[in-house]
């Protein structure tokens, strides 16, 4: 239907193996969730969702919803991150009236998804990528 709203339709995906999340810039001793995320970019959204190929998804401590969700138009900032040998990508966002963070990093043999990454979020960031 025309000038009805967009249907979400997925876009790239990744993970969860060799993926690595935290809710603020990455740091040596942050809290993160290693290799229990799938990580999804639609045309309208960044989300990551539990799933571990190393634990049954009903044993994971936060398995009833997304571990966060950022909608593109809600986007402030994203950058390129690293740390140690893991490149990712760090994400500010807001959340009602709150300012939130999320890095998503991947190890070196899954680091070649964080240029895709990184280049939808600056699309869709500019407005560009809602019609990816």
């Amino acid at each position: 239907m025309p000038g009805g709203p967009e249907q979400e339709s997925e876009i790239y995906s990744f993970g969860p193996m060799g993926v690595k999340i935290c809710f603020s810039r990455p740091s040596t001793f942050g809290w993160t969730a290693k290799n229990m995320t799938k990580v999804t970019l639609t045309n309208q959204e960044i989300y990551g969702t539990p799933k571990s190929s190393l634990v049954p998804t009903k044993l994971l401590p936060f398995k009833s919803s997304a571990q966060f969700q950022v909608p593109y138009n809600t986007i402030l900032g994203v950058e390129h991150v690293s740390l140690g040998l893991w490149k990712g990508v760090w994400i500010q966002y807001r959340d009602e009236n709150k300012t939130k963070e999320v890095s998503i990093l991947c190890d070196p043999t899954n680091a070649h998804h964080i240029p895709k990454v990184y280049d939808l979020l600056q699309a869709a960031k500019t407005g560009i990528g809602q019609q990816v």
